[in-house]
């Protein structure tokens, strides 16, 4: 979003400016590249009533984008979205909690809220 929009936008509604401030975006309003990684915040039901809100890095797999022998484990392969006319399975649309082992990327089950990009390091 450009600085005009973004005042615009924050100018309208007061309550999306700390929000949008901090560059968060809501899922509902725009999905990250594929396979770029970003900050996201997730929701879980807390036992008794209410969520308990977290945040992880993770990167998002679109439908079909991605086939499983490129992003996962030989273990976990055979169990996405089957392509027939190409004969390979695609990794199932999601977002996937990033780790620095290539095999080790969990699908996130939580309610995902919103996400960022991550900071530039230092």
């Amino acid at each position: 979003m450009d600085k005009q929009n973004f005042n615009k936008e924050a100018g309208n509604k007061p309550e999306l400016y700390t929000l949008l401030g901090t560059c968060w975006v809501s899922i509902e309003e725009d999905q990250p590249k594929p396979q770029e990684r970003v900050y996201l915040v997730c929701e879980n039901p807390k036992y008794g009533g209410g969520v308990i809100r977290f945040q992880t890095i993770a990167e998002y797999i679109p439908y079909m984008a991605v086939k499983e022998e490129e992003y996962m484990a030989d273990e976990y392969q055979g169990e996405g979205d089957y392509n027939e006319k190409e004969d390979e399975y695609y990794t199932p649309k999601g977002f996937y909690e990033w780790q620095s082992e290539p095999e080790m990327h969990w699908k996130i089950s939580a309610k995902v809220t919103h996400w960022m990009p991550l900071i530039a390091l230092p």
